[in-house]
């Protein structure tokens, strides 16, 4: 191979692993002060608010954006299993009987005073209605400032650049008359050789973690076990009846008992609902 093939393809390779380079610095200055967030909370007891924000009800592996659905449960799971609330297999929450002294965290503080004040109230309207702002509040205070995705863009950005690296570096040889290395000298192989250098310099995005990866995975571990020391000893079937509030409740049928087509509470609202729970979606309340 000749030293002009050779500077065209070493000049691809540089230009590609320089992308990568400046892709991986743009990552470190984006997640600097969750970095620095994550420094000062280091050897600290973890806030078992900040914790729930932070899991969000997804796994150790795969992050979904900050959202107040799943801290909201835990503040109810808490007073369930602290015996300051009860909960119907509907998932209304009523005040326990007996005297029992108020939690000191404001955030089930204010979650026990709207109860208080508005009984059989579900999670739901917990996270959606006005008159729980004090609770919403409460909670969003102690959402922690990370930011909600971290690597969106950086694979498919890697996955481009190998794309265009390769075919990049296939049309400059093939224009200059040198032909595939290994391979005989003619130009026209580079239109099928191409495609071989993508597949190879691809899997070099696998080094990116996938969209909506946790970036601090002992964090995350650290998250978990606080969330299930603070709640030992619950019962499952009250997480489900909980869970089970956190449904859009249906609208009732018109008047007329016809169906209509603008009202909700149909089938396709409770297929809806039933996704917003699975995937931990936000259900439009206050902290998000």
């Amino acid at each position: 191979m000749s030293g002009e093939a050779d500077g065209v393809i070493y000049g691809w390779l540089l230009g590609f692993a320089v992308f990568n380079v400046v892709l991986g610095g743009i990552r470190m200055v984006r997640t600097r002060e969750d970095r620095r967030l994550l420094r000062r909370l280091r050897g600290t007891d973890l806030d078992l608010f900040l914790a729930a924000w932070w899991l969000g009800g997804g796994d150790d592996h795969f992050a979904l954006p900050l959202r107040e659905r799943y801290p909201a449960e835990i503040a109810v799971r808490l007073l369930v299993r602290d015996g300051h609330l009860e909960v119907s297999r509907e998932g209304r929450l009523t005040i326990a009987a007996g005297e029992r002294e108020a939690p000191a965290d404001p955030v089930p503080a204010a979650l026990l005073a709207g109860v208080r004040d508005e009984p059989g109230v579900t999670l739901y309207e917990l996270l959606t209605m006005a008159r729980f702002l004090p609770f919403q509040r409460a909670l969003d205070e102690r959402r922690p400032g990370l930011k909600d995705h971290y690597f969106g863009g950086y694979r498919v950005a890697a996955l481009i650049a190998a794309y265009v690296m390769s075919f990049g570096l296939g049309m400059h040889a093939m224009a200059l008359g040198h032909g595939v290395p290994g391979l005989s000298g003619e130009p026209a192989n580079w239109i099928l050789a191409w495609t071989a250098f993508w597949a190879a310099f691809s899997l070099l995005a696998a080094l990116w973690p996938p969209d909506h990866a946790r970036p601090w995975r002992r964090f995350t571990r650290r998250c978990r076990n606080t969330v299930r020391r603070a709640l030992a000893g619950e019962r499952q079937e009250v997480v489900w009846w909980i869970g089970a509030g956190a449904l859009r409740p249906a609208a009732p049928p018109p008047a007329d008992g016809q169906p209509s087509a603008n009202r909700g509470g149909g089938p396709r609202d409770d297929m809806d609902a039933d996704l917003d729970l699975d995937l931990g979606l936000d259900f439009g309340g206050g902290g998000d």
